[in-house]
């Protein structure tokens, strides 16, 4: 990693709630491209699961703009977090440290993945009926849209998009 890219990433981790969110995915996404491009990196990354899990995984590389893929990529790099942050502490992938997520921004991941796990249940409970679901589409869009008001209401309750982060390794 060149060594401006890594002040780059320090300085715009300053960043809203929002824009935390999109460098936190893209942060991960670039993580996951550099694990999976060499079967060294890969095998590494395998061998930092092997003591404490039967099925090793890897990153998700690609995201596509369907919020169950959102969903599964941002679980699946919650999961893999402290395999992640034991990688990047060998001697090879030091530089690129900085892209590894806080502690901080988990918690705004964490909160994104509880919003969208609602989402996910009303989209595989209509995709998964072998019938006619017109009559469900009132009930579910109304559930969404309650969601989403509690959801915008405890984000003001709490003032979230106020909210300053630490995100310091």
């Amino acid at each position: 990693m060149k060594p401006g890219l890594a002040k780059i990433i320090e300085k715009v981790r300053i960043l809203r709630y929002s824009e935390i969110l999109q460098l936190t995915i893209i942060s991960q996404q670039m993580l996951a491209l550099w694990i999976i491009l060499t079967s060294g990196r890969r095998n590494k990354f395998i061998d930092c699961q092997k003591a404490k899990v039967r099925i090793t995984v890897l990153p998700i590389v690609d995201v596509k703009t369907h919020w169950n893929l959102t969903l599964e990529f941002l679980e699946r790099a919650y999961r893999l977090g402290e395999f992640t942050r034991k990688w990047l502490k060998h001697p090879k992938c030091s530089d690129y440290q900085s892209l590894y997520t806080t502690e901080d921004e988990w918690t705004i991941v964490k909160y994104v993945m509880e919003v969208l796990m609602p989402f996910r249940y009303w989209t595989l409970w209509m995709s998964e009926r072998h019938m006619v679901t017109l009559h469900h589409v009132i009930t579910v869009y109304n559930d969404r849209f309650d969601h989403m008001d509690g959801v915008l209401h405890a984000a003001a309750k709490k003032k979230l998009s106020g909210r300053k982060f630490n995100t310091s390794l």
